[in-house]
């Protein structure tokens, strides 16, 4: 069994799950949180925002899942990441669960 934690922001929502049902996860539970990214490093001619810390409205998806369809759902998510033009990607992290009743 695994664990996956996908984070994106609110305007993939409709992309992660076409992935998570591409990748045959019908079962997942998914948290509406405020992303923030520190741009106090950021040269302020590239920051168009014009601030130091920026917010965003991003997804948590949380799911558990057999260890066969975990390279399925990295690959898809790999594959959105490449295909898309913009700065913000999806995140994905896999791990492995130690011990579970069954799902």
């Amino acid at each position: 069994m695994k664990f996956a934690i996908i984070t994106g922001i609110e305007e993939y929502r409709k992309d992660i799950i076409d992935i998570l049902k591409k990748s045959k996860v019908f079962s997942f539970s998914i948290n509406e949180v405020l992303g923030f990214k520190d741009e106090s490093d950021a040269n302020i001619e590239t920051n168009w925002f014009g601030t130091e810390l920026n917010l965003n409205a991003s997804l948590i998806f949380n799911i558990i899942l057999k260890d066969e369809l975990t390279a399925k759902l990295f690959e898809l998510v790999e594959e959105f990441n490449n295909k898309n033009t913009t700065a913000s990607r999806i995140h994905i992290a896999i791990l492995n669960i130690e011990k579970s009743n069954e799902i």
